[in-house]
């Protein structure tokens, strides 16, 4: 009989004890209730996009060509948006890419 009081853990004391674990539900109860009041909550979180990256495929294209038919076209169409602090384009074979 002595051996079943030692083995008793937590779950049998809040068995035993009913105004305790009462207690215990009402203040978790209480503390999920508060924090759900407090806790920040957005749809669109804010975030900021320090690189925007633009990669344009032309197959078959000289660098040549994809500077002329799509980099210079695209840094033309962004440099007068807002915000923008600096662009650098790349030409290879085939691709251009635009850094903002």
């Amino acid at each position: 009989m002595e051996k079943l009081k030692q083995e008793q853990g937590l779950i049998a004391w809040f068995a035993h004890n009913h105004v305790a674990a009462n207690l215990m539900m009402i203040i978790i109860i209480m503390a999920g209730l508060f924090s759900v009041a407090t806790i920040t909550k957005k749809a669109m979180p804010d975030f900021d996009l320090p690189i925007i990256q633009i990669s344009m495929a032309y197959p078959g294209a000289t660098p040549a060509d994809v500077e002329k038919g799509i980099v210079i076209l695209i840094e033309e169409a962004v440099e007068d948006v807002d915000g923008i602090n600096m662009i650098r384009s790349v030409a290879n074979e085939g691709v251009g890419n635009v850094n903002l």
